[in-house]
């Protein structure tokens, strides 16, 4: 997470200078010459952990003041030299670590100095070892986890900064110990690990991989009901509460289950090291090492790392095929479809000519992408698996920067110059000045309510809060004009003129909401479960799951005055002049219906899931599971 290395513009420290280790794998940490320090006020050391995510790297007093105040004070600036003062003299003899540079300041960390460092050279170590040794791998993992002191940054939870880092910082540990069970599959002990995997899933339930674990643990210790009782629940989880299916690779993990297939059983020389190696084994197995977001999005871009693949047994294609099935790569070169089905590839979106309904294009993104929205000139996606938005010119249909987020992007809508968040189940949002490619410390848009996030935007931004609340935001100030109480969690916001339509989990209503009152002004109910809402064409249109229609309501009243049968469970809906267009999430299918007639106008099939739907320009852009 740390620059390890110095650059043209980072000298090292002298050599006469006093030892230093800073800490940031617990509450934070500076030891010089053994001796912990007290780093003084929160804001103070929330200051040095921005420095600290950057280090070696000078960052301006204007990013500093983001990370340290949501509202920064007139006298920010001063505040920032009057830390970085104190934060000097704590350290004494090794006050030189902490340089002014043009326009801003740097901490100067020598490799190894940061714990951060030291834990991903242990574990990137342990991924070295596996393909030769799995105990070995096992080994060298359990040393790297043991270097955390407790939940990173945990004495500045409430800190701007620390709640973007401490999300990320947790994913490395989180992806450490996946790394460290399968080397213990690999290595025939899965006995050993099953009531592990079992609390680590509970406290993660979205984690697929902590999932495909258990069930192969399970599995292996002859439980193989239990096994696919895990994958059922987690397939109800995830529809649930993600309107999504569990990856093909899970499924395919499942079905593996129900034939018995040979490939799950670790093989012989794995479960005993002194047997001769299996003959004829085949390539080893491989598994997709998941991304890892560097320190901080902010005024420096996300890089991301690339999807390295490593051999998880040497020699022994069994003895970890199914973590293998699971994690493989998902990408590469687009195949030769089915007659009836686009050519696209997984973790892509989709570009279909809205006029036509023919395929143009796909572009690759991050992995499992969802949420989708289309500004002036750009289409914007959430990849959930990797935690990151992608732009993509409208134009050219070329990536044109990706940015790193602290949580996954459940839901996105686009503003004047800028780029609305929700982040996963945290209840918090993120957002993306896209005339500078910064993204903000994630923040409540009202009280402190953990859950998913529905978000649109219109003059105002729109946020439905998991207590069943709507909010009206003002979009510079970020204050609130209106608050309004809903049937339930909203799960869609559709804006009409000053007022906006809303659906929610678990009701089969469709409510209009008077921001200026704070009230919901119409409640028109619906004979399925409302599952997308848009507005467009002077109407607002509804798709429900159960009887699969999409309805077209009275934008003032709700009063019904249309309905066409779909072929396919709904899970999102655009308009645009003269088109509705319906998909069916886990269907792979697109459908659009003439809003004049009613009629089912054209099918599209993919072939794969469909996370998420919008038009832009003269086409529609479909996220590819």
């Amino acid at each position: 997470m740390a620059h390890r290395s110095g650059g043209p513009d980072r000298p090292f420290p002298t050599a006469g200078a006093a030892a230093v280790t800073f800490g940031l794998l617990g509450p934070l940490e500076v030891r010089v010459a053994g001796t912990p320090l007290d780093l003084g006020s929160s804001k103070q050391k929330a200051l040095l952990v921005v420095l600290l995510l950057q280090a070696n790297r000078s960052v301006p007093v204007d990013h500093l003041v983001d990370e340290l105040w949501l509202e920064p004070p007139a006298t920010a600036m001063k505040s920032v030299q009057v830390y970085v003062s104190r934060i000097r003299r704590l350290l004494g003899e090794a006050a030189g670590r902490l340089q002014t540079t043009a326009g801003g300041y740097r901490v100067l960390v020598e490799p190894g100095e940061l714990d951060v460092d030291r834990f991903e050279a242990l574990a990137d170590a342990a991924r070295r070892a596996m393909p030769a040794s799995p105990l070995d791998g096992a080994a060298k993992f359990r040393e790297a986890l043991a270097i955390w002191r407790g939940r990173p940054l945990s004495d500045l939870a409430t800190e701007i900064v620390a709640r973007g880092a401490i999300p990320r910082l947790e994913e490395l540990r989180l992806t450490a110990l996946e790394g460290r069970i399968d080397a213990e599959l690999a290595a025939g002990r899965a006995a050993e690990v099953v009531g592990e995997l079992g609390d680590l899933l509970a406290r993660n339930p979205f984690r697929e991989r902590f999932c495909a674990q258990l069930m192969v643990a399970l599995y292996r210790t002859g439980r193989q009901a239990d096994a696919l009782d895990v994958y059922r629940q987690a397939a109800s989880r995830f529809a649930e509460e993600l309107g999504l299916e569990p990856t093909p690779e899970l499924q395919r993990l499942q079905e593996q289950i129900l034939r018995h297939d040979p490939g799950l059983s670790p093989s012989r020389s794995t479960l005993d090291p002194s047997s001769p190696p299996a003959k004829d084994a085949g390539p080893p197995a491989r598994r997709l090492d998941v991304p890892i977001s560097p320190a901080r999005g902010g005024g420096v871009p996300r890089r991301r790392r690339s999807r390295t693949h490593v051999l998880i047994a040497a020699g022994t294609a069994t003895a970890a095929l199914a973590i293998g099935l699971l994690l493989a790569l998902s990408g590469g070169p687009r195949h030769t479809p089915p007659p009836g089905l686009f050519p696209v590839r997984p973790d892509s979106v989709a570009v279909i000519d809205a006029a036509t309904g023919a395929f143009v294009d796909d572009v690759t993104v991050g992995s499992r992408p969802g949420s989708v929205a289309v500004s002036a000139g750009s289409v914007w996606v959430g990849n959930i698996e990797d935690r990151t938005v992608t732009e993509i010119d409208l134009a050219s249909r070329k990536v044109v920067r990706t940015y790193g987020l602290p949580s996954m992007p459940t839901s996105i809508t686009v503003g004047p110059g800028v780029v609305w968040v929700g982040d996963g189940f945290e209840g918090t949002m993120s957002r993306i000045l896209t005339a500078y490619g910064q993204v903000s410390a994630p923040f409540f848009p009202g009280p402190p309510v953990p859950g998913l996030l529905a978000v649109a935007t219109s003059r105002d931004l729109w946020v439905g809060l998991a207590d069943a609340t709507l909010l009206r935001l003002d979009p510079g100030s970020l204050r609130s004009t209106s608050t309004t109480r809903v049937p339930n969690r909203p799960r869609a916001i559709a804006p009409v003129g000053d007022a906006v339509w809303t659906v929610q989990y678990s009701d089969r209503s469709v409510d209009r909401v008077d921001p200026v009152h704070g009230t919901v002004a119409v409640e028109a109910s619906l004979p399925g479960r409302p599952m997308a809402i848009a507005s467009g064409d002077g109407f607002v249109w509804v798709a429900t799951s159960g009887d699969d229609h999409l309805w077209k309501l009275d934008q003032s009243t709700g009063a019904i005055r249309a309905s066409t049968p779909l072929g396919v469970d709904p899970s999102a809906v655009a308009v645009q002049p003269g088109a509705i267009w319906v998909i069916g999430g886990s269907d792979g299918v697109l459908e659009r219906i003439d809003p004049r007639t009613g009629d089912l106008v054209r099918t599209a099939r993919v072939g794969r899931p469909i996370g998420g739907l919008a038009v832009g320009g003269s086409n529609v852009w479909l996220t590819i599971q």
